[in-house]
């Protein structure tokens, strides 16, 4: 998985976050996106995400940074 997947699956999760609840939905389609993107090894990188995205240590203006593409902003 690239740094602009990576970002745009970092977005899915803080957006999916945002509400403070928890969906078994949301959670689902975010995998699902990232083995689509990723195949079975977008699992241990969502992880990785996961934590960041949990403990803070990314938010949205440094994974909209990565972003280059105007056509991913």
């Amino acid at each position: 998985m690239d740094t602009s997947q990576q970002a745009i699956l970092t977005i899915s999760l803080l957006a999916a976050f945002a509400d403070g609840a928890t969906d078994d939905r949301e959670r689902q389609e975010i995998r699902r996106v990232a083995e689509s993107l990723a195949g079975e090894s977008g699992n241990a990188e969502l992880a990785t995400l996961y934590q960041d995205v949990l403990l803070k240590r990314t938010d949205l203006a440094k994974a909209a940074a990565v972003l280059t593409d105007p056509a991913h902003k």
